[in-house]
């Protein structure tokens, strides 16, 4: 054992329900799921996200990221039977106001720049959540099917406070960004390109293929 160091071969299985991981070369490909199928952003993953990157993190023998989804979506859609499980169509107390959406959802973003090793992010189809896990990558290649949209508020009648909104800000610019989120705009993959939020498009059968060729 060494002090501050974690390895593929016992982290891999700890976070096997959420992630899958491959590695070769020193390019470790970690890809969200849901029971082997396309993510859904469960109340798990979220709070799941942090700690698996830190043990990507610590681990010496990662030199490149390749982060992505599974099958034809990245990530556009939620659990809601975990809100029932956890309670959280209950009035929030600390557990489920601070605890969780405000101490998860401000460390995350930093869960992915904290990594010091490259990072691509490949979009493999709609995300409609959490967008920033796509975006704050250090390469960051889109499939040919791949749309965004933002939520916040017009499916959910609320601000968006996650940090994602001072990304698409960066990303966009002031007016764009505030046009994009506040009508619910999908946007396509020219257009994200076109926009300067990814750097390349490439058919879908073709992503991870590309990313690794990166």
């Amino acid at each position: 054992k060494q002090m501050y160091r974690t390895f593929l071969d016992e982290y891999g299985p700890k976070w096997s329900e959420y992630f899958t991981f491959k590695r070769e070369d020193g390019i470790l490909e970690m890809r969200m799921h849901t029971e082997h199928g396309p993510a859904k952003w469960s109340l798990e993953l979220h709070r799941a996200f942090i700690p698996a990157l830190a043990d990507v993190h610590h681990d010496p023998d990662n030199e490149v990221l390749i982060f992505s989804g599974t099958g034809d979506k990245f990530l556009d859609s939620m659990d809601p039977e975990g809100w029932e499980r956890y309670g959280f169509r209950q009035p929030m107390n600390f557990d489920r106001g601070y605890d969780f959406w405000y101490f998860d959802q401000v460390h995350e973003p930093f869960a992915l720049l904290n990594l010091q090793i490259p990072v691509i992010g490949a979009i493999n189809g709609p995300f409609f959540i959490h967008q920033e896990l796509a975006l704050l990558n250090d390469i960051v290649i889109a499939s040919e099917s791949t749309t965004m949209a933002d939520g916040h508020y017009t499916g959910m009648g609320i601000v968006p406070g996650d940090g994602v909104q001072t990304i698409f800000r960066e990303l966009m610019g002031i007016n764009r960004a505030k046009h994009f989120l506040l009508t619910g705009q999908t946007v396509g993959a020219k257009e994200l390109l076109d926009l300067g939020l990814i750097g390349e498009v490439v058919p879908d059968d073709q992503l991870l293929d590309r990313a690794w060729e990166t």
